[in-house]
């Protein structure tokens, strides 16, 4: 399955640079240039809208982008299962807590970017979705890191990979502090608050029913969290600073409810289900596509949580 798969994504890439030779206005200006690299220059710019070629790019997210960006997310994830085999790794419990320390750092990166305080082609690496490319080769190089130092030390590699990606959060952490001057203090404890309260909600909920267990691992509860505090952020900055959402379905979904507010109960029930999902549906036998499954969840939630979190913290 996993050669079939790789067969195909092979098949679409070949395909895609050999249209934009032969038909270049077609493939890159109407398909390359407006859905995925326009709006990153755009957004590197500060402008809504940018053209090349009489071919009109926005800023932010739109349906295709997010589609294809979400296939790039499946088949890096082949990839590292793939690799993870070869090493006979990857399949232990604790390994998605281990990464925790650069989602979160992830996050912050990006808003280095929001702050201005980088130009040039480094600009253009911490901006959303090439972010998550650029921490992909960070924590790639930090596991593989781990697994030397491992194999030297006979230290545990996830301890190594947490370690790592906690000296690098706090690295960027101290950067923005000492960068940046302090708006919305508050920002912390509200969203805080509301993760803990609603996280704390479903472990007590399984604790009394017993109906959550696939839910209520310490990996899921994390994974949830993140997502929890990504809409818990997103929810304060809109309907008390004033911020906009980039993504379609997210704004179209606030539309429709009329309250910015109802995205955490969204998290909570759409993320929470395919979680619990997830966990009960889970093979045993590939214990490692499982939990890159779960770690990318992770850091499509507490990635842009910690982002939006720290950006309202210092009102970028």
């Amino acid at each position: 399955m996993e050669r079939a798969l790789l067969f195909r994504a092979s098949s679409v890439i070949i395909g895609l640079i050999a249209g934009i030779i032969a038909f270049p206005q077609i493939f890159y200006d109407r398909f390359i240039w407006k859905y995925f690299w326009g709006p990153i220059v755009a957004d590197a710019s500060g402008n809504a809208t940018v053209v090349y070629n009489g071919v009109v790019a926005q800023s932010g997210y739109t349906l295709v982008n997010e589609i294809g960006y979400a296939l790039l997310l499946i088949a890096s994830i082949f990839i590292l299962v793939r690799l993870l085999k070869r090493l006979d790794k990857g399949g232990e419990r604790r390994f998605v807590l281990s990464f925790t320390p650069f989602v979160i750092g992830g996050g912050l990166l990006r808003v280095v970017e929001d702050s201005g305080t980088v130009s040039g082609p480094l600009e253009y690496l911490l901006i959303s979705p090439l972010i998550y490319f650029t921490m992909f080769f960070i924590a790639v190089s930090g596991l593989l890191i781990a697994f030397y130092v491992e194999r030297r030390t006979s230290v545990d590699y996830r301890k190594i990979v947490f370690g790592l990606g906690t000296v690098f959060s706090t690295f960027i952490g101290i950067f923005l502090f000492f960068s940046l001057p302090v708006m919305n203090l508050w920002m912390i404890p509200a969203a805080l608050g509301i993760t803990g309260i609603l996280t704390f909600t479903v472990f007590g909920f399984n604790r009394i029913t017993g109906n959550l267990e696939e839910l209520v691992s310490a990996e899921n509860l994390v994974v949830l969290s993140g997502h929890l505090l990504d809409g818990s952020a997103t929810s304060l900055s809109i309907e008390i600073l004033g911020y906009g959402e980039k993504h379609p379905v997210v704004r179209l979904f606030i539309e429709l409810t009329g309250s910015a507010y109802m995205f955490i109960l969204l998290k909570l029930f759409v993320i929470g289900g395919i979680i619990y999902y997830l966990g009960k549906e889970r093979d045993p036998d590939s214990p490692r596509f499982y939990n890159l499954i779960l770690l990318g969840i992770l850091a499509v939630g507490l990635g842009p949580g910690t982002r939006n979190l720290v950006r309202a913290l210092f009102g970028i």
